[in-house]
């Protein structure tokens, strides 16, 4: 086991699981960290598309999110993935992406037949599989913990690592530089480290215009302004795993950002940073009906994507025939 003063959970190396004989995590770990005066929990989450990818996750992740007294929120799309679980509000971190990221996305999801294909396949994977792979196969397999209840024993550096994410530091400057630049997104963003769990692969095709460390600036910045607003000392978040090191890295450097960014990098955070102070505490009418507005446009470009590859395809299906 490894000794880790800042967590209040066991924590083991890759190694040390395999073969191993722990029981199951009875419940589902969270990182602790203070902002602004808040404290804040975060419970990261391998929530895939359907929520977890097999009903034993599932409702392992269900059963803890219920079990958490207090406020809490969560990222975008949770409350559907985990209903009647009493979470409190969602983070909307959608706000981050771009119109041209929104219009990639809805483009590739039907241009590339990957996207389609992954997404489907994977759907039905995950609602069909019921239990644990890394149990089914005694232990043995380290991408079996990528379904897996025994990830949450994992250090959280090492988390990172099969996930195939950087470090929190590269990870955000990286982010942020491409949303800096709005010609960045089409480039294919190259991984330092291998994906490890096969399912977790589709999210590559996509990576580029989802902006996963960008999000979580934004997510930190919204829950912030929600806990003010509603004089919360506690808040306990639920998100994507990933987006809990991170937000434990902005809040821990947060004194720090000037060394660590350029002044163009912080300028985008300030702007991420506003916009999500803005939507998770609305001071009057114009900044609800801006969030709207948004939201609006950010449907709008995602399915203006769908519909130009659609068209694409109906140009090149009438020109064979």
């Amino acid at each position: 086991m490894i000794k880790n003063p800042a967590s209040k959970f066991p924590r083991y190396r890759v190694q040390q699981l395999l073969n191993s004989n722990l029981s199951k995590p009875d419940r589902l770990d969270y990182l602790e960290f203070q902002h602004d005066d808040i404290t804040f929990r975060c419970f990261g989450i391998l929530h895939g598309i359907t929520g977890g990818l097999n009903f034993e996750y599932r409702d392992f992740i269900k059963q803890s999110i219920k079990s958490v007294d207090g406020i809490k929120l969560a990222e975008k799309g949770m409350k559907k993935l985990y209903p009647y679980c009493q979470i409190d509000a969602e983070l909307e971190d959608w706000a981050v992406l771009r119109p041209v990221d929104c219009f990639l996305m809805g483009f590739k999801l039907i241009a590339d037949p990957r996207c389609l294909w992954m997404i489907s396949i994977d759907s039905i994977r995950e609602l069909w599989q019921q239990s644990d792979a890394f149990i089914r196969h005694h232990r043995l397999n380290t991408s079996d913990l990528g379904e897996s209840t025994f990830f949450h024993y994992l250090d959280e550096h090492e988390r990172r690592d099969i996930a195939g994410f950087s470090p929190p530091k590269q990870a955000l400057q990286q982010d942020i530089e491409s949303l800096s630049h709005w010609y960045k997104p089409p480039f294919v963003k190259q991984r330092i480290k291998p994906v490890i769990h096969p399912q977790w692969k589709r999210i590559l095709i996509l990576e580029n215009h989802m902006h996963i460390p960008a999000r979580s600036v934004h997510m930190l910045a919204y829950a912030t302004a929600f806990a003010k607003k509603h004089n919360h000392k506690l808040v306990n978040l639920f998100v994507g795993e990933t987006h809990n090191t991170d937000m434990q890295y902005l809040a821990r450097e947060d004194k720090q950002l000037t060394k660590i960014f350029s002044q163009e990098q912080l300028k985008t955070i300030d702007k991420i940073t506003n916009r999500a102070t803005k939507m998770g505490s609305p001071k009057d009418k114009f900044d609800i009906i801006r969030a709207a507005l948004n939201k609006t446009l950010y449907l709008l470009n995602l399915l203006l994507g769908t519909a130009t590859a659609i068209g694409l395809y109906l140009i090149i299906f009438l020109n064979i025939y």
